[in-house]
């Protein structure tokens, strides 16, 4: 199994999403990698947020220095929205995975998948995730370096991985996943969003020789590996 925090590990002086937060994951020895949400700005940057709105604000509509003069902080430390090019930096000398989470940008998705193929160019630990078929396509035109993945449910062709929520969950899936991962096992695997400890157990219970193949992502934290199988 690997382990994916979502935005970034927090505490009390480091909100997700920040600078700190992401160090916090960086650092972190029980964690293998990272799952952040891009939004791209009225100039065509891309920052890190969980959200398309900051603060009542569509992230589209603002400019990256608009952005920057939000405080995800509090009185005693001041943390703002950090660029996609800042988080890479952190990053570059790292193993960690990153996963990014990507939305549909309608006009802006041709402009949006080039940009980012040049940004990760030079990353190997890249994986990508999108429910918009319109982005997966660009991406692969592009040759992007880097994983691509879907919603498990979405019928979409040469994907490395495919990402199963809760809504998603379900059992006939179960043998599906099991064919699925037969071919070209080594480079592909599932990744379970936020799924009820229940599922995981089930799916664990199931197709034990397939734990290698799982990524867990999740917004809790668990010290223990094992207790990431017991995610409520």
């Amino acid at each position: 199994m690997k382990f994916i925090i979502k935005n970034g590990l927090s505490s009390k002086y480091a909100p997700i999403n920040s600078r700190d937060s992401l160090l916090l994951s960086l650092h972190n020895k029980m964690v293998d990698g990272v799952m952040l949400n891009l939004n791209f700005t009225k100039d065509k940057e891309i920052v890190i947020y969980h959200n398309d709105n900051i603060f009542n604000k569509e992230i589209k509509k603002l400019t990256l220095e608009d952005i920057k003069k939000y405080n995800l902080g509090n009185r005693v430390k001041r943390h703002q929205v950090i660029s996609l090019k800042e988080a890479l930096e952190l990053f570059k000398d790292s193993n960690k995975i990153l996963i990014f989470n990507l939305s549909d940008y309608g006009s802006d998705n041709l402009l949006f998948s080039q940009y980012l193929t040049y940004l990760v160019r030079d990353y190997p630990n890249i994986y990508i995730q999108s429910s918009s078929q319109d982005m997966l396509s660009n991406l692969k035109n592009y040759q992007i370096n880097a994983k691509l993945g879907t919603n498990f449910e979405n019928e979409v062709d040469g994907m490395q991985f495919y990402t199963i929520s809760n809504f998603s969950f379900r059992k006939p899936y179960l043998e599906e996943m099991n064919n699925y991962l037969k071919i070209d096992k080594d480079d592909k695997f599932f990744l379970f969003d936020e799924i009820d400890s229940d599922k995981l157990i089930e799916f664990k219970e199931t197709f034990p020789e397939l734990e290698d193949y799982i990524y867990i992502c999740s917004s809790k934290f668990f010290h223990n590996k094992r207790d990431w199988w017991k995610i409520k």
